[in-house]
């Protein structure tokens, strides 16, 4: 583990101008989309009373974002990245702006709702690999394990203030005034990263989207250890059966409600938080491919030992834990990925990724119907057997992810 003095890694990256302006934009968008979210949500709530609707609304964007990855993919590594991300700011305003409109004027129905989720998936598809490959062209390899720790901690931030934020301003301002203060931040934040400089393309192909796509798919499963490090992203899906059974926890096993549920969440939340700041010390680590194992294990272990408390201030603890071992796991994962791929196939590579972490609600669903067949206790550790062990596997039979 290497540290620069006596001086935080992420304090000197912050120092940088044009990393400070990206980290903020980024912030900025974060907590921009939380509130988005959940004004779609609420809007949705208020038209139809229906939570089928709400979860539709919600969770779309993710059948856009799979059809368009191939296509984000190759544009991230064919064209400008920072561009590519002003781009997609700017659209997240297109998208916002009618919505506040018609929000405003009481002409707002469903399918407006479901076109603008439906776009944002589109759009979202561009965002992430764009992000993740422009922010290590800017960076460094050697420093990018402390930029995606600010950028999670910020996130983290984001998901924790942006509910309660949205839920104050729906009730005082109405879901039209948010969608337009939304669309000013998304605005703002395509402005910031305008003041970013420009990372030149090293490398820039001619050839056909099908062609490009295809060495894409064709480098993953060539290239040691990315083909492990889709596995070990799979796994996020057992690991996260616990999630949808906090409300049930909450209610019937530990006999605290609503507001302790609240609480709960918030404790999860909290280790987010906690393990992406932590991670911000540290410049670098000599062995992520073993940090994702203890991660791991953190993370199932945790959860295990939730899934048998009935003393809430230790199920408090565990869900904090549990936080702090998702948030490094997946920071050290995430590093992984842009450590190891090639320049010129960074966004082809993200792209592939970032359809599989769009999965994860997968895991959501999973969670729900083992508890049913089997009670919450052996669903939590079906989900922790599909985790640690599949991963400690993995980094027995990967040479190269064990040299990493």
């Amino acid at each position: 583990m290497n540290f620069l003095g006596h001086r935080p890694a992420s304090l000197i990256l912050l120092a940088e101008r044009d990393f400070r302006n990206y980290f903020i934009a980024d912030a900025m968008f974060d907590f921009a989309a939380q509130l988005r979210q959940v004004a779609m949500g609420w809007a949705a709530l208020t038209l139809t009373n229906s939570q089928f609707w709400v979860g539709l609304v919600i969770g779309i964007p993710g059948l856009t974002m799979v059809l368009f990855a191939p296509l984000a993919g190759v544009a991230v590594d064919r064209y400008d990245r920072r561009n590519t991300l002003v781009w997609v700011r700017l659209s997240f305003v297109v998208f916002a702006l009618p919505l506040g409109a018609l929000a405003l004027f009481d002409l707002l129905e469903l399918w407006h709702l479901l076109a603008a989720s439906l776009a944002v998936g589109a759009v979202r598809a561009f965002s992430f690999p764009a992000l993740r490959a422009f922010i290590t062209d800017l960076v460094g390899r050697e420093r990018v394990l402390t930029a995606n720790a600010l950028t999670g901690s910020s996130s983290s931030a984001g998901e924790l203030a942006g509910p309660i934020v949205a839920g104050f301003l729906i009730a005082s301002l109405g879901i039209g005034s948010i969608f337009a203060g939304v669309a000013v931040a998304f605005g703002m934040c395509g402005l910031l990263i305008l003041r970013v400089r420009s990372i030149p393309m090293r490398e820039r192909s001619d050839e056909s989207l099908v062609t490009q796509v295809r060495q894409g798919i064709r480098y993953v499963v060539e290239t040691p250890p990315l083909p492990a490090l889709l596995v070990v992203t799979l796994t996020q899906l057992p690991a996260a059966a616990v999630i949808p059974l906090l409300p049930t926890y909450a209610d019937n096993v530990l006999n605290v409600g609503a507001s302790g549920y609240g609480i709960m969440s918030g404790a999860l939340g909290a280790g987010f938080l906690f393990g992406s700041l932590a991670t911000t010390m540290i410049l670098d680590f000599p062995k992520k491919g073993l940090a994702l194992i203890v991660t791991a294990l953190l993370w199932d272990v945790a959860s295990i030992v939730f899934g048998f408390s009935r003393s809430y201030p230790l199920s408090l603890t565990m869900l904090f834990l549990m936080g702090v071992g998702g948030a490094v796991h997946v920071i050290f994962l995430l590093t992984l990925f842009q450590i190891i791929a090639q320049e010129r196939m960074l966004g082809r590579v993200m792209s592939i990724y970032g359809v599989l972490t769009a999965s994860f609600p997968l895991g959501l669903v999973l969670g729900g119907s083992l508890a049913s067949a089997f009670g919450n206790e052996r669903a939590i550790i079906i989900g922790a057997l599909g985790s640690t062990p599949v991963i400690l596997l993995i980094y027995m039979l990967s040479p190269e992810l064990r040299r990493r």
